[in-house]
């Protein structure tokens, strides 16, 4: 199953389980009545001896009655669940866009490129770890979980990018990023700003060399970012807010 149909799946699943759900909840509340006499009628004004054994509940206070009340919770209580499992597998879905770059050397074009990706294809489609990343949480083990669900990741590379040749330390955050990058199969593209040139092999550790040799796009005026969407516009499965077909 694709990406794209595994979405809309989804989003069948939701509404399908909403639209059950309230019917069952209907069939609970409103077409069940007690009658002045105590006796319990169904909407049409049948007895619970003459109403279908479905429309049968707890209130006669058999068995089988109280089996189907309990029936009925449990089966919105799954409902429910399957409408936020949906949903989040829905948004984990979406969510395809990493935004990897070092705060000491290009945090201006990330943020812009993230409002601008953020607008165009939704907030939700979009990693970046100022703004994704909740407070209080275990940010390594974060960053990494949301590397799964990512289809690209952007690699903005500065001029000190790796000064010092800070790639080498084991604990490096940009390090790891491109280590997991890779290790999930997420499609890596090296975004050049501030007229940093792409490293060559020899400046980058030898388990990173391969970025060398990957194809890179420049960012360096605003017209780049429409170049940048189109780049990896194959790799998202949602179409740009405010798409209309005819």
């Amino acid at each position: 199953m694709t990406r794209s149909a595994a979405s809309i799946f989804l989003r069948t699943l939701q509404i399908a389980a909403v639209l059950v759900g309230v019917l069952y909840f209907a069939r609970a509340n409103f077409m069940v009545e007690v009658l002045p006499d105590g006796s319990v009628a169904d909407g049409l004004g049948r007895t619970i001896e003459e109403a279908p054994a479905w429309m049968r509940f707890g209130t006669s206070g058999s068995w089988p009655g109280l089996a189907w009340t309990a029936f009925d919770y449990l089966l919105g209580y799954l409902l429910v669940s399957a409408v936020v499992v949906a949903g989040d597998l829905q948004t984990r879905i979406r969510r395809r866009i990493f935004v990897s770059y070092r705060r000491s050397d290009s945090i201006a074009f990330a943020e812009t490129l993230y409002l601008f990706l953020a607008k165009t294809f939704g907030h939700g489609t979009v990693f970046q770890d100022v703004q994704s990343i909740p407070a209080g949480s275990d940010f390594r083990p974060f960053i990494e979980t949301s590397m799964k669900d990512c289809r690209v990741t952007l690699v903005l590379i500065g001029p000190e990018w790796n000064r010092d040749r800070r790639l080498e330390d084991q604990d490096d955050m940009i390090r790891a990023e491109l280590v997991w990058a890779r290790k999930y199969g997420v499609r890596i593209i090296p975004v050049l700003v501030g007229g940093a040139a792409m490293p060559s092999s020899t400046e980058l550790p030898h388990d990173l060399r391969w970025l060398s040799e990957k194809q890179a796009v420049t960012y360096a005026a605003p017209s780049d970012l429409s170049k940048i969407q189109r780049e990896i516009r194959s790799d998202i499965d949602v179409r740009p807010i405010g798409f209309r077909t005819r």
